[in-house]
């Protein structure tokens, strides 16, 4: 089962209504702040938040959107989008990418996913989205079997939304292996129940989860 990544611009209900019609089982909604989620019935829905530098908070699924990543990496969020996104040119052989090998020992050390997005290549033109297309591929080479990957729309409107089946294409058409897109189809949707988890009083931790003693009632004591 998919889950994307979304970020609402109060159009909650379109998002909803065109994930169900693409047979996505859930939703990450994306909020500057902690904001309280919509009724969806048939979808899974977990609340998120767009990181501002603080430590990550267990109950939200905590997202870094920027193309200096080293902050957000030191701090522990859940997954990092926009690192493609730097200015800077790439060079004859290798591309700017935003990973690299020591950025991807931290992910891999701090449990951080290394996010593919979607919307900026629908949003860019022919010569940016080649770019970021190439970029993309060149960091799913350096993350291969060194840290895990994810990848999602971030959409803000329906259109920007895609299928699981498309978007396991896009991975392979930027060279990801079978393997590896299998396990970044999957990775929003493990680490959204971490959150669910600790919803429940579950908390993971470094190969261990942690959950809450039952309490006993009176007659038991």
């Amino acid at each position: 089962m998919f889950f994307d990544i979304v970020e609402p611009q109060g159009n909650e209900q379109a998002l909803i209504a065109m994930a169900k019609r693409l047979s996505i089982g859930g939703l990450v909604m994306l909020y500057p702040k902690r904001a309280e989620l919509p009724a969806a019935e048939g979808l899974v829905l977990v609340p998120g938040r767009i990181s501002d530098g603080a430590r990550k908070d267990p109950l939200v699924f905590s997202v870094a959107m920027t193309a200096e990543p080293d902050m957000a990496l030191q701090n522990g969020v859940d997954a990092i989008f926009g690192m493609e996104l730097a200015t800077r040119q790439d060079g004859l052989h290798a591309r700017h990418s935003g990973m690299n090998q020591v950025r991807c020992a931290a992910a891999k050390e701090k449990d951080v996913l290394t996010g593919i997005a979607l919307r900026p290549m629908l949003e860019a033109g022919p010569y940016l989205r080649a770019r970021l297309l190439g970029r993309h591929s060149q960091n799913l080479r350096i993350c291969e079997n060194r840290c895990a990957v994810t990848i999602a729309s971030l959409a803000r409107h329906p259109y920007q939304m895609r299928s699981p089946q498309e978007m396991r294409s896009l991975l392979a058409v930027m060279g990801a292996t079978t393997e590896q897109a299998a396990a970044a189809m999957a990775a929003t949707r493990e680490r959204a129940q971490r959150v669910l988890d600790a919803h429940e009083g579950v908390l993971h931790g470094q190969g261990i989860s942690a959950r809450p003693i039952p309490q006993k009632s009176p007659k038991e004591s």
